[in-house]
């Protein structure tokens, strides 16, 4: 708590212990004014370059009744600034995570996106896997992987379009399922991949709940001390992975014209575009941040689109990312939501069909079962897309009315 007027001096309030685990690194957004990284516990803290002054020097002080002072004496001479001991104690006391400091508060206490977190693999599981996805993060091999992956999509593509897709068989629906989820794995290693191959630190493979829907998660803390390239990297390294092995699965079902492929293949590509979308914090979110240089990106994007209603002067490049981020959010609701309504429908019509036989057969009943996942699923899917849109629009407004 800050000193009252008329309280005890400023010195003998004692300067709190930081935790040895903090590091501070410099952050590389793109801009003229230096930036740092803050991590602990897996958290991440963009700070100014005063701030991690003050951080280094609380971290070399001893715990005296002077050393606030100190601090600030030090500080100023660094940035070659005044910087007094009381601003240095409403920074500490009131600014920068408690959570860094000795005892620490549980960081985890306020509420997250992702909840419910649970560890299926750990990194050290994970190096015979990522021995082998490292390789096909080198430069020319990517870019000979993406236009070849492009090309056979292209060919599967006009193969679709011209002979059109059968029906899947009851077994068929579980071998979607399992190849979808072996994408998935994918491109969760494809992140892990491209932060290990760039000398980041990371973790392992989990799952959680993201609000209301069920997400796997990479933990790739480390990717916030790599340059904006790397973790731009990092961030396209799970649809690139995921993207090829739909390209893979198309070679197949070129040959062999199995429509569980074909099944597979297309949930593959709506998650990808889900996972692309700037809206939520899933990879196209932190992959138009890091390209744009921005670490909040959606704070900003409020900001430009409230100087744009009040007809404030913008500039070029805040018209250039508002622009980008509203046609890619624009064009994946209207993909979502067309996309779920007809599978929806479908799903509908063929879960009705599938239980509306007499058979008893352990098919008919492996497709009542099957139909029924689906159904489930897209329902899901439904629910929480309207639940995080709403949650998305009241969230702004609120933010609009306490600023009216």
């Amino acid at each position: 708590m800050l000193a009252a007027a008329g309280s005890s001096p400023m010195n003998t309030t004692t300067l709190p212990r930081l935790r040895d685990e903090v590091i501070v690194r410099p952050f590389d957004d793109g801009g003229t004014a230096p930036r740092y990284v803050v991590a602990i516990d897996g958290h991440h803290f963009v700070v100014t370059a005063a701030v991690a002054a003050v951080l280094d020097e609380i971290r070399a002080r001893d715990m005296d009744m002077h050393a606030f002072e100190t601090v600030a004496a030090r500080v100023s001479h660094r940035l070659a600034t005044t910087i007094t001991p009381r601003q240095v104690e409403t920074l500490v006391r009131e600014r920068i995570p408690q959570a860094l400091f000795t005892p620490a508060k549980d960081v985890n206490a306020e509420q997250e996106p992702l909840m419910c977190r649970q560890l299926l693999l750990s990194g050290p599981r994970l190096q015979s896997w990522l021995a082998l996805a490292v390789p096909l993060f080198a430069t020319r091999v990517a870019i000979a992987g993406c236009a070849l992956s492009l090309a056979i999509h292209v060919l599967l593509a006009l193969q679709v379009w011209s002979g059109g897709a059968g029906d899947t068989t009851a077994a068929g629906y579980w071998w979607s399922l399992a190849l979808t989820l072996a994408g998935i794995f994918l491109h969760e290693l494809g992140h892990l991949a491209a932060c290990h191959r760039f000398g980041g630190q990371h973790g392992g493979i989990g799952v959680g709940i993201y609000w209301c829907l069920p997400a796997f998660y990479a933990e790739v803390h480390g990717a916030w001390t790599l340059s904006r390239r790397q973790r731009a990297a990092v961030d396209a390294g799970g649809v690139y992975l995921q993207f090829m092995f739909a390209a893979v699965l198309g070679v197949f079902y070129l040959v062999s014209h199995a429509q569980a492929l074909l099944s597979a293949i297309v949930l593959t590509h709506v998650l990808m575009l889900h996972t692309l979308n700037p809206v939520l914090k899933f990879d196209g979110y932190w992959l138009l941040s890091d390209l744009a240089g921005i670490h909040n990106l959606h704070r900003r994007i409020r900001d430009v689109g409230r100087k744009l209603l009040r007809r404030g002067q913008l500039a070029r490049s805040e018209l250039a990312l508002f622009a980008a981020f509203t046609l890619i959010a624009l064009g994946y609701f209207t993909y979502l939501l067309v996309a779920l309504g007809r599978n929806l429908g479908l799903a509908v019509a063929s879960f009705l069909t599938a239980t509306s036989t007499s058979d008893l057969s352990m098919a008919a009943v492996l497709a009542v079962l099957g139909q029924g996942m689906l159904l489930a699923f897209m329902a899901a899917m439904a629910f929480g897309v309207a639940l995080l849109i709403a949650r998305a629009g009241g969230a702004l407004l609120m933010e609009s009315s306490n600023e009216s």
